[in-house]
């Protein structure tokens, strides 16, 4: 058939004469690279060679059935020069590469074409493969005819290995990653399908064997994920744009709007309410690009363009893999990703801020003040320390998509924040889990500790991974400080205040704990100096309280303050009072039955401690046990002086004069 575009695919329609000429160019690219080659370490039995880290295969699409290979990288990376305006699709193979080309490609020319596959059945997604709308630069129809990518390309090349062209410019770059498990499992039937010729399948075992040791084409997946994470998106966080296939597939509509404001073309009011971004989904959906491309070509009359198309279904390795191999994969995945990324990550945000941070106010303690309150210094994977300046500063620039349906709990620490965290969860997710350990042994509760259902937003693990929150963060951000886009919506905020000398008594337990590997422990009267001065990490409580209580009055509707006495006094009246801020009130069917009382039992101390002995949180540095005492009311009276109660009254009854804040035993 005849392309209905010629201008996007180019070579579709090759001649004989055309053809001798692309091999001999190809050929002429062999010749050039051959000696650098030679000198490569080299696998013999899967033809593959090691190039920069990464193993590659070697010889050219014209040549055998093989990936891309490390001339085609070597070629681009001598001759390859990017424009401004260029943009750059980036994946592992297999990752969701197709899909993501075809979505890039509908967003950028959807004032070209009119994307509803009704309304416009000339448009070329509906003709011809994405893989010849987008082309790879590593592909040897692109070598052959640079000029026809438009501005649009995409690339399986490692970060490490792009052209310094791409690399040292302001391009672009979309980065699509995948669950390493359903990667292999797609790469594996991809691979099955290239075998037309009638010769051996590969084992599944075969290609567990390679995978795992990074011996695929385009060499680690783990090491090119984190290379496009790490020294890209971290570093680049406004040029070079990160997604997961599995977001991509549970949310399309969100991803898209991501996709298309990154891209620079951000959705019209009218095209929201014309519905565009459900047309684009629509014609970039598997079943209508898998039908368009059931009898097609590409361009380099290499492979079947069906080969490209599958389901694409989340988790189906567990039908494929065994138990152990998908333990092997999770384990891999985790000591690749967890502590390399998150420090990574760490470093690059401590980096960021050092000069902002080297200018502010210090004390003999290592504590900076900014914007009125003492933090620490440097990040949890440094030292056990509380939450760092670093950190605040961190989620001020970057927590810009605070949703209105988003909650935030607010505290002091010590203040009853782990208690407030288990009861806005089980009251929020009560319809999900039934809220009794006996009626719902896999009640999340019961299982993990509250500070990873409930993630900080001024935390590490929450840094390194914003996407697990669900909606229901925390944080002990001081109100002036929150990042603005919380201020500045219909965020609900929930903040618990307490005694500030029960406060003290139980921040002077935690550091004790915390400081496990110190021989000599922290003196009570060194912990009540600096409390008292508000040079405690998270700065003065006073003030602290004071910000979020005068928010209170001012957007009563948007901010709960709680008080822990009362939650402890008459726990049923507070939750009640909570579930209906959250906007999730008890029904009478609930009431009678208990529900209020069985979320109090789930959430009691008794039962969260029992869960955490032996827990660990998902930074990996805190054991849970580390979060909870039994939380007495008035029990400062049995640690503290009276001097030390009657300098404690004062400074409230200072701080808070005028205001309607009190702590009653």
């Amino acid at each position: 058939m005849s392309w209905p575009i010629a201008f996007y695919s180019p070579v579709a329609t090759i001649t004989k004469d055309e053809e001798k000429a692309r091999k001999a160019k190809m050929s002429i690219l062999m010749e050039r690279y051959r000696d650098k080659v030679s000198s490569l370490p080299k696998n013999a039995d899967h033809h593959l060679c090691m190039y920069r880290g990464f193993w590659h295969f070697h010889g050219f699409w014209c040549h055998s059935k093989a990936d891309f290979s490390v001339e085609a990288i070597m070629a681009l990376q001598d001759d390859f020069q990017a424009l401004p305006t260029d943009v750059f699709l980036a994946s592992h193979p297999k990752s969701g590469t197709t899909w993501l080309k075809a979505l890039a490609f509908a967003i950028l020319n959807r004032n070209k074409f009119k994307t509803g596959i009704v309304s416009c059945p000339t448009h070329p997604l509906l003709y011809i493969s994405p893989h010849d709308c987008v082309p790879f630069i590593e592909s040897e129809s692109f070598l052959n005819n640079p000029s026809y990518a438009n501005g649009l390309m995409h690339t399986h090349i490692p970060y490490t290995s792009l052209p310094t062209s791409i690399i040292s410019s302001d391009y672009r770059i979309i980065y699509l990653c995948r669950n390493p498990k359903d990667v292999l499992i797609s790469y594996w039937h991809f691979l099955n399908k290239l075998k037309d010729d009638g010769s051996t399948p590969t084992k599944l075992d075969d290609a567990f064997e390679l995978f795992s040791r990074g011996m695929s084409p385009y060499g680690s997946f783990w090491d090119q994920v984190i290379g496009y994470y790490m020294k890209a998106s971290l570093e680049r966080p406004n040029k070079v744009l990160f997604l997961k296939y599995e977001d991509l597939k549970k949310d399309p509509e969100k991803e898209v709007r991501k996709l298309d404001k990154f891209i620079g073309n951000p959705f019209t009011k009218e095209e929201e309410f014309d519905g565009s971004v459900q047309k684009i989904i629509e014609l970039c959906g598997f079943e209508n690009l898998r039908e368009v491309n059931k009898d097609g070509k590409q361009s380099p009359k290499v492979c079947s363009d069906d080969i490209y198309f599958r389901k694409g279904v989340v988790g189906d390795d567990v039908n494929y893999l065994t138990t152990e191999t998908i333990q092997t994969l999770d384990k891999i995945t985790k000591e690749k990703f967890d502590e390399k990324a998150r420090k990574a990550k760490m470093a690059v945000i401590i980096e960021r801020y050092k000069d902002k941070v080297s200018a502010l106010p210090k004390n003999v303690d290592h504590l900076c003040r900014y914007q009125g309150f003492w933090y620490k210094q440097g990040f949890w994977y440094q030292s056990k320390a509380d939450f760092s300046v670093e950190a605040i500063m961190a989620a001020q620039d970057d927590f810009q998509l605070a949703l209105p349906t988003d909650i935030f709990l607010a505290s002091h620490p010590k203040t009853g924040t782990t208690w407030l965290k288990a009861l806005s969860f089980a009251i929020l997710n009560r319809t999900k889990f039934k809220t009794t350990s006996g009626s719902s042994p896999t009640h999340p509760l019961l299982t993990v500790s509250p500070h990873d259902c409930v993630p900080f937003i001024d935390c590490e693990s929450f840094l390194t991974n914003p996407s697990y929150a669900n909606g229901l963060l925390a944080t002990h951000i001081p109100y002036t400080s929150l990042p603005k886009s919380i201020i500045n919506t219909d965020c609900r905020i929930v903040y618990i205040c307490r005694d500030p000398k029960d406060v003290l008594i139980s921040s002077w337990h935690f550091l004790n704990k915390l400081n496990d590997d110190v021989s000599t422990p922290i003196k009570l009267v060194d912990a009540f100096e600096v409390f008292s001065r508000g040079m405690s990490p998270g700065g003065s409580y006073w003030d602290h309280v004071i910000g979020y209580y005068k928010a209170s009055l001012e957007r009563p509707s948007k901010v709960l303050l709680l008080k822990y006495e009362e939650l402890k006094k008459d726990p049923e009246k507070e939750v009640k009072k909570l579930a209906k801020f959250l906007g999730k009130p008890f029904t009478e069917e609930e009431e009678f039955d208990g529900s209020v009382q069985k979320i109090i039992e789930l959430c009691s101390f008794e039962n969260l401690r029992e869960v955490s002995n032996d827990g660990k949180q998902i930074s990996k540095v805190l054991s849970d046990s580390l979060f909870f005492r039994k939380g007495v009311v008035g029990d400062s009276i049995n640690y503290l002086t009276p001097e030390m109660i009657q300098t404690l009254d004062k400074i409230t009854k200072e701080k808070f004069d005028g205001l309607d804040i009190s702590f009653q035993a």
